[in-house]
């Protein structure tokens, strides 16, 4: 539970500074070792919170070079070309394939 917490509380830390941009695009994080000494966490905990935040795009990682805050333009959403003309229910995607519902 304590570990969760400690993951919580350092991944809100990043994602509201990020958030509130008070950490600029392209503005480097401090290392794993120096988060993990502030918090008082093991480096595994801070990998765990830096890995989250790589994958919702809010920083970037390069190896012997560190984590970096990522612009909004990197971060926006990833638009979808979508036909909806040619949206069908499941039931028909169903039908379709040649298959019965159960």
């Amino acid at each position: 539970m304590a570990l969760e917490s400690s993951k919580s509380r350092i991944y809100e830390h990043f994602a509201n500074r990020i958030a509130l941009k008070e950490y600029a695009s392209g503005h480097r994080l401090p290392s794993e070792k120096q988060i993990s000494e502030q918090f008082d966490v093991s480096r595994t905990t801070v990998q765990g919170v830096m890995s989250r935040l790589r994958h919702e795009g809010l920083v970037e990682r390069f190896p012997r070079r560190g984590t970096f805050v990522r612009s909004r333009d990197e971060r926006a959403d990833v638009q979808v070309d979508l036909d909806i003309h040619n949206i069908h229910s499941f039931e028909s995607e169903v039908a379709l394939a040649g298959q019965q519902m159960a």
